[in-house]
């Protein structure tokens, strides 16, 4: 599920695989989204760290009809939103080994957040 992994999953092993990639899915607002977001990054680090396995978020989706009935302007808070997803998914004890889908660019500003955040992180 897009929004958190389903309880089953954490009864999973991984520790024979060579990556688990999530899909995490945006919604709503800026707080909506980090709220989530923090309690699926519990679930995942509970995978993560019991079988010792990389881990990617595979999709970092948007829910457009949940932002819009929301009235959260993604051209003018993309920035914002994506910011502080990236900061708590960069700060996690086990940090992802990579992000392989982020979606539209919404404003320069935008661009500049995934510049800084993400891309700027690949030369480490």
């Amino acid at each position: 599920h897009p929004t958190r992994p389903a309880p089953f999953w954490k009864d999973l092993s991984y520790e024979n695989v060579d990556r688990v990639d999530f899909t995490f899915l945006m919604r709503c607002d800026v707080q909506a989204t980090t709220t989530k977001l923090r309690e699926y990054m519990d679930s995942v680090m509970h995978i993560v760290k019991r079988d010792s396995v990389p881990w990617t978020i595979g999709e970092l989706s948007i829910d457009f009809p949940s932002f819009e009935r929301c009235g959260t302007d993604l051209y003018d808070q993309a920035d914002e939103i994506y910011s502080a997803v990236l900061d708590i998914l960069f700060e996690q004890e086990v940090p992802p080994v990579g992000v392989a889908a982020i979606g539209d660019v919404f404003s320069r500003d935008h661009k500049i957040v995934l510049e800084e955040k993400l891309f700027s992180r690949s030369a480490d």
